[in-house]
């Protein structure tokens, strides 16, 4: 998954069927020796970096069909949903705008 992530992309945290923190993905790495000193392991190397984390709170089913109802683990989405959430809205940026803004952050532009 490391590989298809870039820098400006969305990041959410699901849990409990709803959207509860939405980021933005800083940086990536992939680093065996980090990974071993904190986790005894090699077998978690990829590391991202996002901005600080803004908690949200959004049903998974206000976002239906858009994106998924339940995960397990990191997901990046499908690309048949990324092509419905730009047909739908014409960008990534004015999706996450829409559900993810918050009402009180109207104005704010996912940049």
């Amino acid at each position: 998954m490391l590989n298809t992530v870039q820098a400006g992309d969305c990041v959410l945290g699901f849990f409990d069927f709803r959207y509860q923190i939405v980021s933005k993905l800083i940086g990536k790495a992939e680093n065996t020796g980090f990974a071993d000193k904190m986790w005894g392991s090699n077998s978690w190397s990829s590391i991202i970096f996002i901005s600080k984390p803004r908690e949200i709170s959004i049903p998974a089913s206000e976002v239906v069909p858009y994106l998924c109802s339940t995960y397990r683990g990191a997901t990046r989405i499908g690309e048949q949903r990324i092509e419905k959430i730009v047909k739908n809205f014409g960008s990534i940026q004015a999706f996450c705008q829409k559900f993810f803004s918050g009402p009180d952050e109207t104005t704010r532009q996912w940049t």
